[in-house]
């Protein structure tokens, strides 16, 4: 989350694509899980002094990491900063501090799980041996080359985007739901 977001983009484009997977999900429910289990569980009492500070971060991290991401020519580092974004929709269901914001950053963070390990897995995929084949102009043609391939790194980023009918789509709303279910 902005603005502990600075190595992100950096790491996702210079380690191995299978170290990425596990940076991008794994490390990232654990951290997730920390947070939700101090601030919710710990400082509850104190909900009102830290949910602005949750608010403001998560809006930070949707704003800066859809913005950048969209300008990104490396698709690890659009996913890096769409990561950032994804964090942010984490943070709101976080900020909601209730059962319902936790049960929705909990789906939340399952889901992504799902989708990015899919998408750097295609990356990975197209990418090659020697994983260095990340810009967007390696991924022209790949419907007329791999189309199966194609179709699953668009699958992956639908759901990504949050376009109905997808598990990113419930999980964004349902992290859109618990703060305003919550009052926030």
């Amino acid at each position: 989350a902005v603005p502990f977001h600075s190595w992100a983009p950096d790491v996702y484009d210079g380690a191995p694509t299978a170290m990425v997977i596990y940076l991008a999900s794994a490390v990232k429910v654990a951290g997730f899980a920390a947070l939700i289990r101090v601030f919710v569980g710990g400082f509850a009492a104190f909900a009102t002094d830290w949910r602005p500070i949750i608010y403001a971060l998560a809006v930070l991290s949707l704003v800066l990491g859809s913005v950048v991401a969209i300008v990104q020519r490396n698709v690890k580092r659009a996913l890096a900063y769409s990561s950032i974004a994804h964090a942010g929709f984490v943070l709101i269901a976080v900020e909601a501090a209730t059962d319902q914001g936790v049960a929705a950053a909990l789906f939340y963070l399952a889901a992504y799980t799902i989708m990015v390990a899919g998408a750097f897995g295609v990356v990975t995929l197209v990418g090659r041996t020697g994983d260095g084949r990340h810009d967007l102009d390696d991924y022209k043609g790949l419907s007329r080359t791999n189309p199966v391939l194609a179709a699953m790194m668009a699958i992956f980023l639908f759901a990504q985007a949050g376009i109905p009918f997808t598990v990113g789509f419930v999980a964004k709303f349902e992290a859109l739901i618990a703060p305003v279910s919550a009052g926030s």
